[in-house]
């Protein structure tokens, strides 16, 4: 029952947040924001995600989860309020990067109370499954949003949509306490803080490089199959998500038994087909085809780094290591916002920015079956991250 109450409470928050993620593009570009500023502000989350990960992740271990989650729903309702309010290419950065910070706070923390639910090994199965929602909320939101949009449901979208979170927060208030680790009740706080472990990087390297396509995508799809003639380039947004909430517990599950460094391999390979199909796409089947064989790729890439992840945490440090993984997820996407807007400075475009993203899945790849496997110790610590 809690981890029911706990899913719709994540359906209703990332819904309401994922809808800016189709419709402030044609906000923007109504607005008379050149494509490049465009890339920018829809990568404004992604940077603003690089700087909060790891200290929301401490907070996390050292805080109420249930509170962080709490006081995030308040941070995105507000920040979906002003999106409504406050126009121009400036205001519209701000509130990316706002809507962001809630939303990276309220995963790490849904994640790391979800991990405290299971024992073993189902604990990948159960936080990647929770991942579904956000699959869900892509699969509708951003097109959702395009539709509003195009009939004529404008900036208001953004007032309604913080309904969702409002909703959302009166489920989170229903959490039982027992899975809500609290190191200042009862227990003494560890003056030595972990950071970051080296141990964690194979996991971190792999989420960074697969996420480098959203980052693209984000920043540059939707206009870009405009552009093409396509009606709504959201579509592989939600051909995307769809096949990810179809096949993620599955790909969970096969994680567990057979390890996720060897499912990592047909998930580059399902990536870079993926990116290879939308680079050359011209109609809405090839883009919902390309979004298929991401999502496929997406399916895997969470329950992969989260069980490379779980080998070397525990319970005291999985907020932190959940915070190494939204940093590594949102540098991804910060990484490919960058490649979009080089590209189109440059005179250049989404096909190319997006072929470029094919390459460092392969590396990633490499580098995980190289890389040694390592225990969660005190060694394993890096200083300073």
């Amino acid at each position: 029952m809690t981890y029911t109450l706990l899913f719709v409470a994540a359906l209703l928050a990332e819904m309401a947040s994922s809808i800016p993620m189709g419709s402030m593009p044609l906000a923007l570009f109504g607005e008379g924001a050149s494509e490049s500023q465009i890339s920018i502000v829809m990568g404004s989350g992604m940077f603003a995600g690089l700087l909060v990960s790891i200290p929301v992740g401490i907070l996390v271990d050292r805080v109420s989860r249930i509170l962080v989650m709490k006081v995030s729903l308040v941070v995105c309702a507000l920040a979906l309020v002003v999106m409504g309010l406050l126009h121009g290419v400036l205001a519209a950065y701000l509130e990316m990067a706002m809507r962001a910070l809630g939303v990276i706070a309220f995963m790490t923390a849904q994640f790391a109370y979800v991990s405290a639910m299971f024992s073993g090994e189902r604990k990948v199965s159960a936080v990647s499954s929770m991942g579904i929602v956000g699959n869900i909320a892509f699969a509708i939101g951003p097109a959702f949003g395009v539709w509003l949009w195009q009939n004529g449901i404008r900036y208001e979208q953004f007032l309604y949509a913080s309904i969702l979170n409002v909703l959302s927060l009166a489920f989170i208030f229903t959490l039982p306490s027992k899975f809500d680790h609290s190191p200042s009740k009862g227990k003494r706080v560890s003056r030595r803080r972990i950071y970051m472990r080296a141990a964690w990087l194979p996991s971190m390297v792999f989420i960074l490089a697969c996420t480098l396509q959203g980052g693209v995508n984000f920043s540059l799809a939707v206009l870009a199959f405009q552009e093409r003639g396509i009606t709504n380039g959201a579509l592989l947004f939600t051909a995307s998500a769809l096949t990810a909430v179809c096949f993620r517990y599955f790909a969970s599950r096969i994680v567990e038994r057979f390890g996720p460094r060897l499912v990592a391999v047909p998930t580059v390979l399902s990536q870079t087909a993926g990116c290879f199909l939308a680079a050359c796409a011209n109609s809405e089947f090839m883009v919902a085809l390309s979004g298929v064989f991401l999502g496929f790729a997406w399916a895997a890439v969470a329950p992969v780094g989260i069980a490379l992840l779980f080998e070397t945490s525990s319970e005291k440090t999985r907020g932190t290591a959940m915070g190494s993984y939204n940093l590594a997820m949102w540098g991804g996407a910060a990484g490919g916002t960058l490649i979009a807007t080089g590209a189109a400075s440059i005179g250049l475009g989404y096909r190319e920015a997006i072929m470029v993203t094919t390459v460092m899945p392969l590396v990633a790849l490499i580098y995980i079956f190289l890389k040694p496997r390592r225990s969660s110790t005190a060694s394993d610590v890096v200083p300073g991250v």
